[in-house]
């Protein structure tokens, strides 16, 4: 097997922080603006109404594809080996060796 090297990690680690650092530096700009016009409690209901949707509709996409995968597995056509393609006593390809 092949190791990459230390770029690809690297450069994901700091993919990383740059997205942590953009979104941090959003919510204190708006907390900063909010706390500015003294209405600091309504970014709070803003922010809880966001994180609020944000797992109910998560919670709801994620049970409509259990579902679906549900109703797909149960729906399959049953496995049945045929006799006639029998791949025993041929040689492994090399793509599937590890």
């Amino acid at each position: 097997m092949r190791r990459s090297g230390p770029l690809a990690p690297t450069l994901a680690i700091l993919g990383v922080l740059v997205v942590v650092v953009t979104i941090a530096a959003q919510l204190w700009t708006e907390v900063l603006w909010f706390d500015s016009v003294d209405v600091h409690d309504v970014y709070g209901t803003i922010l809880s109404a966001q994180i609020l949707l944000f797992l109910v509709f998560g919670v709801l996409t994620a049970v409509a594809v259990a579902a679906s995968l549900i109703v797909v597995i149960r729906q399959r056509p049953p496995f049945r080996p045929d006799p006639d393609r029998d791949i025993v006593g041929h040689p492994m390809p090399p793509c599937l060796m590890r």
